[in-house]
């Protein structure tokens, strides 16, 4: 079971690729960084960049180990100490994360490599995989902020390692892979399912020593409780580190399925989570990953692979699927490199052993696969949660995503790649590795357009804002409290509930947890929830910033910017003000149809005296309740205007008719949540100009409209 001396030398000569590796890996730079340009400025995965970026730029400014001013107990620390570096770094934080991480993130074609060579590839099948991996759907990544940017190379590395271990373990490669495998479990929690995997697998080794050639069960235990010392001692390291400062070992997601559990497992969603891993590697691997598990004769090396394919799907499909409802295959992208490899490795046995059932089963089994997933429902996510369903169903962005064109790409394309394998001789692992590297090339470009456009758009609302912020001296760094609710992952949600009215008209004026997303972690503010007035005792410190979609009389007003409000806190606050929920609804938001824009944004009469709708819109949605409104009109001093606010279905809640200079403020009722629209109908006078409305949320009651 002892290794000989020349294992470290074999791991270090299997690392000296040739010089076309190292040309690849700066084309694979290159592309994710032409592809990803216009990306990288806009988070676009939920609260966990929000986690990361804070998390980092508490490091950076000197906060300690904080998210929102609390102790960030969820997040591993080494990819927020990876942000804290990287912004530390030139003058643009976000472009300088942008350079590293694809450095970073594109250098699994090292590894990938290394293991093609490991399962008996030759170098141009193992070359043209390690280039597919470097350009894996997932690897947009690069231009986000999530731990997958240090996990994925980190993983391939600690599984490279394993495998090198199960075929010569030594003392020295015990210590090796320890450390890289606890490197793994301080990035993401799925390192510790790497470990969990390996646990299992030499347990099974070990009953069943016999038929290897490793040595005996005592053998195959000391070496690997030497492997395990480093991850248990590095994570229950850092859980005493949480534990001292407050936090709990399994933090946010602990909580989660404490008080909530697994609302949403379905065995539905589980069944799209297995066909979804067999397919992401290339649509026919699972087959040939098959044949390579059945015959490649290495019973150490098989027991590994599956246990860490099982335990990683399984864990994933389960835990994930359970806490999210939806597919997201971020969690087990580092299966689908290792998975294609070892099919490559597998078509060798394939070929030999090929009848007429395995060549329907070839062509076939994808079919199934896909079947499978026409229950799950794909949206426009699927461009970061499955990138390759978003490719195929979109044939390649040519149309709109459908179930439909999925499955009929995939049976297309799985019978066109099959049948070539089929009728191939020795060029057969070549074909299928140039394949991969197209499948994944293809995801990715497909995803980085489609990221590029929410980009676009996303900027085009949270820009002006953060601009905004700037004009009115809110620096980066600078702590800025938040109309909103607290997030899953922040412990102070027990000590100061929401206030449902306040929290509720924050949202409906557009203040939604995506765009407090966007505005913390592009503006880097040290950032504190206010889900109600009353926290604002407890949270506020002179010297911040508050930014609100209500109106607050008892605080310095810094500027507005439809519809959001900010104001500074000049002083401690001893009880909480009462905020008035009002709003200025500008022209801008609104349409016409028998006017025109005029300047500023305003909506104007044409001049033609054509009756009709000169103003209706903004269709925002709102609660039940009881609202005022008032038209902010001139012109048309001697007309009359029909002025009505108008529901679902065009259902009219409140109707008027008066002159422009004797519209003064009038009440209505919303019964639902529902889009509201507020119109004007008159003539298209030249004198007509409309600049917007005041809008007031009385109370929840539903009450008569009338007219005040």
């Amino acid at each position: 079971m002892m290794g000989d001396p020349s294992t470290v030398s074999q791991f270090r000569s299997s690392l000296q690729t040739p010089a076309l590796l190292v040309v690849l890996y700066l084309a694979s730079i290159s592309l994710h960084l032409y592809f990803l340009r216009d990306v990288f400025r806009f988070p676009h995965v939920s609260s966990d960049e929000v986690k990361y970026v804070s998390t980092g730029e508490s490091i950076r400014m000197g906060r300690g180990y904080t998210l929102r001013g609390e102790f960030n107990s969820t997040a591993p620390p080494v990819f927020p100490a990876f942000i804290a570096l990287a912004h530390s770094i030139g003058s643009d934080p976000r472009v300088t994360m942008f350079g590293l991480s694809s450095l970073l993130m594109c250098f699994v074609i090292f590894p990938a490599f290394a293991l093609g060579k490991l399962f008996g590839l030759d170098t141009a099948t193992a070359t043209i995989l390690a280039a597919a991996a470097s350009v894996l759907p997932h690897t947009f990544y690069a231009a986000t902020y999530m731990a997958e940017i240090v996990q994925y190379p980190a993983y391939l590395i600690a599984f490279y390692l394993a495998i090198r271990w199960l075929d010569n373990p030594s003392w020295r490669l015990d210590i090796v892979l320890g450390c890289s495998m606890g490197l793994s479990t301080l990035t993401k929690l799925q390192g510790n399912l790497f470990v969990g995997a390996f646990v299992i697998a030499v347990i099974i080794i070990a009953l069943h020593s016999r038929r290897t050639a490793t040595g005996s069960a005592v053998g195959v235990v000391r070496h690997s409780s030497v492997v395990l010392i480093t991850p248990v001692a590095i994570q229950e390291s850092w859980n005493l580190y949480k534990a001292a400062h407050a936090g709990t070992a399994f933090g946010a997601y602990g909580t989660v399925l404490a008080n909530e559990g697994l609302q949403y497992w379905t065995m539905r969603l589980s069944i799209a989570y297995f066909a979804d891993f067999l397919l992401a590697p290339g649509l026919i691997t699972a087959v040939l990953l098959f044949y390579w598990a059945r015959h490649n004769g290495n019973y150490p090396r098989t027991v590994f692979v599956l246990a860490v394919l099982v335990v990683q799907i399984v864990a994933v499909s389960i835990l994930n699927g359970g806490l999210t409802g939806w597919l997201s295959e971020r969690l087990f992208l580092y299966a689908l490199p290792i998975t294609a490899i070892l099919a490559a490795e597998g078509l060798a046995y394939f070929k030999r052993r090929q009848t007429f059932l395995a060549g329907c089963a070839l062509l076939g089994f994808p079919l199934l696969l896909a079947g499978a997933l026409m229950a799950y429902p794909f949206s426009v996510s699927s461009i970061i949660e499955a990138p390759w369903a978003n490719a195929l169903g979109t044939l390649a962005g040519i149309v709109p995503f459908s179930r439909v064109w999925l499955v009929i790409a995939s049976l297309s394309l799985s019978v066109l790649i099959a049948s070539i394998l089929l009728r191939a001789r020795r060029s057969a692992p070549l074909l299928f590795a140039g394949y991969i590297l197209l499948f994944y090339g293809l995801g990715f470009v497909c995803s980085s357009i489609g990221l590029a456009g929410w980009t676009a758009l996303g900027l085009r609302t949270v820009a002006p804002i953060l601009t905004w912020l700037s004009e009115n001296r809110v620096p980066s760094g600078h702590r800025l409290l938040i109309a909103g609710n607290h997030g899953s992952y922040e412990d102070s949600r027990k000590e100061a509930p929401p206030d449902e009215r306040f929290v509720n008209w924050t949202r409906r004026m557009g203040l939604n947890d995506a765009l407090e997303w966007q505005i913390e972690t592009i503006g880097r503010f040290d950032v504190r929830m206010i889900p109600a007035p009353k926290a604002l005792t407890q949270e506020s410190h002179p010297g911040d910033y508050l930014l609100t979609a209500a109106a607050f009389d008892g605080l310095s007003l810094e500027s507005l910017y439809h519809p959001f409000y900010l104001y500074r806190i000049d002083k401690a606050i001893a009880d909480p003000p009462s905020p008035r929920y009002r709003s200025y609804i500008p022209a801008d938001r609104f349409y016409t149809l028998t006017g025109r824009r005029g300047p500023e944004g305003a909506i104007v009469g044409a001049g033609t005296q054509m009756p009709g709708y000169l103003v209706y819109g903004p269709y925002i949605e709102f609660s039940p309740g009881q609202y005022r409104i008032k038209f902010n009109v001139a012109g048309l001093a001697s007309e009359s205007l029909l002025v009505d606010v108008a529901g679902k279905g065009g259902r009219v809640l409140m109707k008027t008719t008066t002159a422009p200079a004797q519209l003064g403020s009038i009440t209505f009722s919303n019964d639902s949540s529902q889009r509201l629209e507020f119109r004007i109908f008159g003539a298209s006078d030249p004198a007509f100009r409309f600049n917007g409305v005041d809008l007031e949320w009385l109370s929840d009651s539903v009450q008569p409209a009338g007219r005040r």
